[in-house]
This record gives structure tokens, C-alpha cells and sequence, in this order.
């Protein structure tokens, strides 16, 4: 039985691709059972290389074809002569190709078929390819006078002009563009927003996404996300684009580490990681306070310099934002007044100068510099 005539039934194609050809290798069992393969370098519409026993890996027998359209044609020849030996004539269906290895009489032939497998890494590149791509402009700003956050934010397309946000119109909040790039890699920038209120109450702002929905020609605003007080970081993560926050809550002892992606026109938390609070041996906190501590004030007694006397920390409510304004008197009469209101006021074991150290918040620490506490 000649090696045409036991070529399988089903022969799988594994494409790789390279700059000048692409790799091929057919893999399949013969007519008896035997495993075998082809090797082949494809340029253009013309194939070359060899069939290979699985059993027999020395034995290289050459061959070569060429594609025409949906026609695909393999020729085989003896290894040492040179000769024609078979020929293989199949035609794409849509799903595989089929047809007949034949000798070169064509006296005998033998039915197959066989189907192709792209590798993964050209599926990407021919869908990126093949995405549509459009300029598109984003814009924040107002009309009458410049600020670091604008009350409308618009877009262009070409000729076109879209209004995605004004807050004339009841929207109520301030924005400004932080970058503008292809987050979500479906071809099209997004912007990635920053939104706050005018004001001193505006201590934090947050984060949203706007893109491009070529469906229905228009642009969309994700749900909000973070609660930050600096710049977010945008970086490549597993193989995306991500936004690194640092978020707080307002009024509430709370930070966290968040990473964002955006995907679905959405944005989604992929990492997250909460500080937490050091350890106190004595503390204050807001809801600490009695309705009537709360107008007068609460004391926290504890001998912070190790002279056998308590010494105290004041604490005064302040109700616009639910923390602390606080200071530390001394039994020997020094005082200091504390830097900022705190969600707490802690005392640790940790000494310096031999003075304990103090905590405001989650983790701002307070040393004794031998005249005053300044923070760390």
C-alpha cells in the first residue's frame, strides 16, 4: 500500500505564524492506524515540506503544495528519487476540507477530510485588525469661566457633536477629564472622568468611565467608582489597562487600595486590599461621645510621660464631619494642641523620648520631639 493511499481521515491544521511564512502541521492517523504528520512552511498560496511517520521520525518524505481559492493541493515524492508518488486534491466546505489522495496513474484513490485550527495569538490579531476605529474628542468645559472641574462635558465625532453631561441641566456635579484611552480594547477611546462638587464640603471626588456606543450612536456613563483625594494611576494589568486608586469614605475611619478595570462599559474592582488600624492600648472615637460630651467636650486620662501622673487628651466633637478636635495637657502644665481634627485619637505602647506615641486615624502616628508631638 503506497503512503498515499494511507493517509487518515481527519487531519487537524495548527497555524503559527512568522514574518515571511506561516508554520503548518498536519496531524492525523494513516489508513492503518498509524500516527503521522506534515511539516510545512506556507508563503503566499504555495506550500513545501515534509510527511513524517510519528513512528519513524528519521524518515522525512518531501512535499509541496499550492491553495487556489477554496482548492487546496499537496503533492508527495520519494525521498530518494525524487519522484511523484500521490496527489492530494481537496475543496473547503465552509467547515473542513474534503476530497481524494490519488497516485499519480490515478488508478486508486482514497477519501478524506480535514479541518483548520488558527492558533489563538492570530485569532487576536486578525480581530484587532479588524475593528472599526473612529476619532472621537472629548471635551469638558464651561462657558463663562475656567476651572479645574468644567460643568458640561461634551464629545465630537467628525461633524458631530454630542452633549453627554451639563449641570445647568440637573446633573448637579463637576467634572473634568483625567485620560483618554482604549480601556476596554474594543477600538474606540473612553474617557475616564473625574466628578466632584464645588465647595469646601468636597473633600473627596469620585471616578466614571464615558464611552462610545456605535450601535445605537451615542455615549454612555458608567456607574461611579472610588473615593479618592489624588491622582488614580492608570497601568497595564494582565495585559489591560487598570486604575489604581487609593479610596477613602468620608467620616468613617476607612482606606483602601482598589484596582479597576473596564469591561461592558462598566467598571469592575479586580483588586482590593483595606488598611487597618494600628493598635491602640487607650482610645477616643466620635461615637464615643454622649449628646452631652458632645457639646462640652470628653477627656481621656492616661500618664503619657511615665511620671506616675495621668495626664489627659481632649477631645472636642465636631459635628460637620463626625471627628476630633483634640490636644494633650500635662500634668507638669505642657500642653499641645493637635494638628487637625481625627476619627481617633490613640495611645500606643511605643515610646519616644520617652513619651508615648499617638495615633490619629487609622495610622498617622504622633512622636514626641521633646518639646511638642509632631506627626511621624
Amino acid at each position: 500500500m503506497g503512503i498515499i493511499q494511507k493517509i487518515l481521515l481527519v487531519i487537524l491544521i495548527i497555524i503559527s505564524g512568522c514574518d515571511k511564512s506561516q508554520k503548518i502541521i498536519l496531524l492525523g492517523k494513516l489508513g492503518d492506524n498509524l500516527e503521522s504528520r506534515f511539516q510545512l512552511n506556507q508563503q503566499g498560496d504555495k506550500f513545501s515540506g515534509y510527511f513524517i511517520y510519528d513512528n519513524n521520525n528519521s524518515e522525512k518524505i518531501p512535499v509541496s503544495g499550492v491553495k487556489n481559492g477554496k482548492i487546496l493541493r499537496i503533492e508527495e515524492f520519494n525521498n530518494n528519487e525524487n519522484k511523484l508518488t500521490g496527489i492530494f486534491e481537496g475543496k473547503y466546505n465552509g467547515n473542513s476540507y474534503q476530497g481524494f489522495w490519488k497516485d499519480p496513474k490515478k488508478s486508486k484513490r482514497v477519501p478524506f477530510s480535514y479541518q483548520t485550527k488558527i492558533n489563538k495569538t492570530e485569532k487576536k490579531e486578525e480581530k484587532k485588525e479588524t475593528l472599526k476605529k473612529v476619532n472621537i474628542e472629548y471635551m469638558a468645559f464651561d462657558e463663562y469661566y475656567e476651572s479645574s472641574f468644567y460643568s458640561r462635558l461634551e464629545a465630537k465625532i467628525g461633524d458631530r457633536k454630542y452633549k453627554i453631561l451639563d449641570a445647568k441641566e440637573g446633573y448637579g456635579m463637576f467634572v473634568k477629564i483625567v485620560d483618554i484611552r482604549d480601556f476596554d480594547n474594543n477600538g474606540f477611546e473612553d474617557a475616564l472622568i473625574e466628578e466632584s462638587c464645588e465647595g469646601t464640603a468636597c473633600v473627596y471626588s469620585t471616578l466614571f468611565f464615558c464611552s462610545y456606543d456605535e450601535t445605537n450612536d451615542k455615549f454612555r456613563i458608567s456607574e461611579s467608582f472610588g473615593s479618592i483625594s489624588s491622582n488614580p494611576k492608570i497601568e497595564r494589568w494582565k495585559g489591560k489597562w487598570s486604575i489604581k486608586i487609593t479610596s477613602y469614605t468620608i467620616m468613617q475611619m476607612y482606606r483602601a487600595n482598589e484596582r479597576y478595570i473596564f469591561e461592558k462599559r462598566e467598571p469592575v474592582k479586580v483588586e482590593y486590599e483595606e488598611t487597618k488600624p494600628l493598635i491602640a492600648m487607650q482610645e477616643m472615637l466620635p461615637s464615643d461621645f454622649s449628646e452631652y460630651e458632645k457639646r462640652n467636650g470628653k477627656t481621656l486620662m492616661y500618664d503619657l510621660d511615665g511620671d506616675g501622673l495621668k495626664d489627659s487628651i481632649i477631645g472636642k466633637y465636631w459635628y460637620r464631619w463626625n471627628s476630633i478636635n483634640w490636644e494633650v495637657k500635662f500634668v507638669n502644665g505642657k500642653s499641645f494642641d493637635g494638628e487637625g481634627a481625627c476619627l481617633r485619637i490613640g495611645i500606643l505602647p511605643s515610646k519616644t523620648k520617652g513619651v508615648h506615641d499617638l495615633v490619629c486615624g487609622l495610622d498617622n502616628v504622633f512622636i514626641w520631639n521633646g518639646s511638642k508631638y509632631e506627626i511621624q
